[in-house]
This record gives structure tokens, sequence and C-alpha cells, in this order.
């Protein structure tokens, strides 16, 4: 059986709403509000599937992970129900660089079944994770979250105006599960990093998996400088392990209208102004352009960037400009754009000049 802060995963109801609040408010708000984000994305992305028939979204949660007692790093993939033979090509490409591990979750016995050992085509789910994985940490700890980054307002916004309304009865499923699995399933057992592999897209066409980062920020640079993004060290190490083992990888962002990292996601739901001034703009990186980010000098970003508030995180800056245009939030054909972004096929650059145009003032005026 599995372990978590609230009991035994055998315990709990993934689909009882005061449940599913604690289970969330367990993480900090900004990572509620991501959630929020990234369902903007995930609904235009349902379009971009329904319309381009060569993509295909593949229903898993994949997270990479690293273990002192293992020279490989793992990745670990909850199936959600996705197609058969997408899964097996999926994880046999991941099997050419990481040790996999392929998860269920049985709704009967309330538990996450996965199969000992590493991977391998067709293997039987007959075991439980819980007691499987205890064998790289017997006493799993779970890191407590700081309280400075959990704004109780922020995150009770996020939840009952938005992800339930949105999600309705797929929230237990589509949300609650998912974070289950990556804190309390992966990280207090894998003790050298952890990380999330966002969407994951087919390409019948090209023959090619795409892994399609979103993220929900804003660039750094004032006066006449140049405008740049930040990364995560640890995600250009995860990407490109991913690109050598033969992925796409489009790093997305969602750039928000407000410069300021303490506004709320809100806006999206409640400022149609501010809807205007979202932009989109990302890129297909190369093995080589994450060789290239790897050995930037880094800086530090402040704690509450952490999944725990507790520490500081390395990352580098890459130019804005490097980025594609993908389109504004609410443009009527945002869905093909991201269907280009997808399969390389974007032209035209973001400019600091349009950047800068679509920057709001807060407060509002």
């Amino acid at each position: 059986m599995l372990p978590t802060p609230f009991g035994e995963l055998s315990s709990i109801d993934i689909n009882e709403r005061a449940t599913q609040q604690d289970i969330l408010f367990y993480d900090k708000h900004q990572l509620l509000e991501g959630l929020v984000a990234e369902n903007h994305v995930d609904q235009i992305l349902e379009k971009t599937v329904q319309d381009e028939e060569r993509l295909v979204r593949l229903n898993v949660t994949s997270v990479l992970a690293g273990s002192s007692k293992s020279q490989k790093r793992y990745v670990l993939v909850l199936d959600q129900g996705c197609e058969p033979d997408l899964l097996r090509a999926y994880l046999s490409q991941l099997t050419k660089r990481f040790i996999v591990k392929l998860v269920r979750y049985d709704e009967a016995a309330r538990d996450f079944v996965t199969h000992p050992g590493k991977y391998v085509e067709d293997v039987a789910l007959d075991g439980s994770y819980g007691n499987l994985v205890k064998a790289l940490n017997r006493n799993p700890v779970f890191i407590p979250i700081a309280e400075a980054i959990k704004d109780p307002t922020r995150q009770k916004q996020g939840f009952w105006g938005q992800l339930v309304g949105a999600y309705g009865d797929r929230l237990g499923t589509d949300v609650v599960l998912p974070r289950i699995f990556k804190n309390f399933a992966i990280q207090p057992y894998f003790d050298r990093g952890v990380w999330d592999i966002d969407r994951v897209f087919w390409d019948a066409q090209s023959r090619l998996f795409s892994v399609f980062e979103v993220k929900h920020k804003f660039p750094s640079g004032s006066g006449k400088y140049p405008l740049s993004f930040g990364i995560n060290v640890g995600s250009v190490g995860m990407l490109l392990d991913l690109a050598e083992a033969g992925f796409r990888c489009f790093h997305t962002i969602m750039v928000k209208p407000y410069w300021n990292k303490g506004v709320s996601v809100t806006f999206l739901f409640n400022n149609l102004e501010a809807r205007k001034h979202v932009l989109f703009c990302g890129k297909n990186f190369d093995r080589n352009e994450f060789l290239q980010l790897s050995q930037k000098k880094a800086y530090s970003a402040p704690s509450d960037t952490s999944l725990t508030g507790s520490n500081t995180l390395p990352f580098v800056f890459f130019d804005a400009v490097s980025l594609f245009r993908i389109g504004l939030l609410d443009d009527p054909d945002l869905s093909r754009q991201f269907a280009l972004a997808i399969t390389e096929q974007l032209q035209g650059h973001v400019t600091d000049d349009e950047l800068r145009s679509h920057k709001l003032s807060w407060p509002p005026q």
C-alpha cells in the first residue's frame, strides 16, 4: 500500500470534494494556479488534435526522476487510458535512455499497480506500487510546503472558482490523481530530483513523439535592454535527456500581461481586456541548444519558485526573440498555430516590442 500525508491511498476517495481540496492545497498556490492556466491551453489543444489528424495526444502522466541507487534515471508513466499501440511505442522509446516503470490506478483497490523490475512489452502489472517502490526508500518523508507560498485566498479562487467548474466529475482522475502520483508516489522515493514531462503527442506524419511544455510567466528586462526568459537548470537536463532519446521538445510560454508574480490567474476569467494581451510563444529546442543552455551561467531563483519554498533553484536565461510567435489567447486560429508549433512549422519570431506592447499596468489604471 502507498502512504500519503492523508492516510493510505486505499482510504482516499479521489472524487470527494473536501478530499480533492486537501490534496490540491498541499501544493503552493502558484502550482494550483498553473493548473488553471494550463486548463485553458488544454482546451485549445483539444481542438488542435480534432482538426489536425496527424496529431494524437497520449493520455498519460509522465515523470522523470533520479535516484542515488541508480546511474540511469527513471521515467514513471501513469497510463490513464492511452491507446495501447501508442503506449507501447512511447514506452519503448523511453527505454532507450531510461529505466521505465508503467503504472496504472486500480479503482477498485484504490491503489497504484506496477511491475517488478524494468519495463518490457506486455509486462503484467500485478504488484502494488507502494510495496515495490520501497526498495528505493524504506522510510519516505513527505517534505512540508512552506506556508509562505500557500496563499489560502488564491488557493480557494483557483480550486472553487476555476478547477471545479472546468473539470466537474473529471477533477479526481484528471487533476487530483496525477498530483497524488507526483507528490506521494514519486517525490518521497527519489532523492536526485523529480521533473514533470508535460503533454506528449504523436505525430503520425513525421512518426515522432513530441513533448509539449507550457509555462505561465513573464519576461525579464527593463528599459531598452533585450528581454529574456528563464528556464530551470533541472528542466534543461530533463529535456536534454528526452531530446537525446529522440523526442521533439517544444517549450511554450503563456506570457502574463501583468509582469508581477503577485497577480493571480483570475484575470483569465474576469478581465476581458487582460485576456486580449495573453501572448503565446515558444520553439522546439534541439539537443545542441539544450547543451548550450546547460553550459550557460546559472542564477539562483527565489525560494518561492521551488516546490517547497525552502530552497533556491538554479536557472539560466535565453533571449525572448529566439522564440516563435504562436498567437494571442483569443485568436480564432490559435489551435491551428499550436499544430504548427508541435510539427515544427511555425514561422516568424516574437519581438521585444510586441512583448512590451502587451504588458499591462498593475494595479490596473
